[in-house]
């Protein structure tokens, strides 16, 4: 089979390139979201196991963020969910934001206890 010649070797070059990086920055995006998706899942459950957020932020955490990751899996597929499925994280991350700046950390009972005892 003969593939069709084009007259200006160059222009279609570069244009078959330019075609290839938009696609390559668009999976680069979705493997980026992925990721954080699975790493925000490990943070939030990390926060739950010490207590250091009350419970109700952490679950919403992490039902944030397996929704990310499932939608940016999804995007792989051609759904059109990617940009819908990352706004319970992000609104996750500006509550957890302002509640830290508010109340900060709750302090595990082994860390307030050894306070108490050792003053210095």
């Amino acid at each position: 089979m003969k593939l069709p010649r084009c007259p200006n070797h160059l222009s279609c070059y570069l244009q078959t390139l330019s075609n290839v990086l938009i696609q390559a920055k668009l999976y680069a995006y979705n493997v980026g979201m992925i990721t954080l998706g699975v790493s925000g899942l490990l943070l939030c459950y990390t926060l739950n196991s010490a207590r250091l957020l009350p419970r109700w932020l952490a679950v919403w955490g992490l039902v944030g963020y397996a929704i990310i990751a499932g939608g940016m899996v999804s995007e792989f597929m051609g759904s059109g969910l990617g940009l819908a499925s990352s706004l319970p994280g992000g609104l996750w991350e500006v509550c957890v934001g302002m509640w830290l700046i508010v109340k900060g950390f709750n302090a595990p009972a082994s860390v307030a206890g050894s306070a108490k005892r050792n003053p210095n």
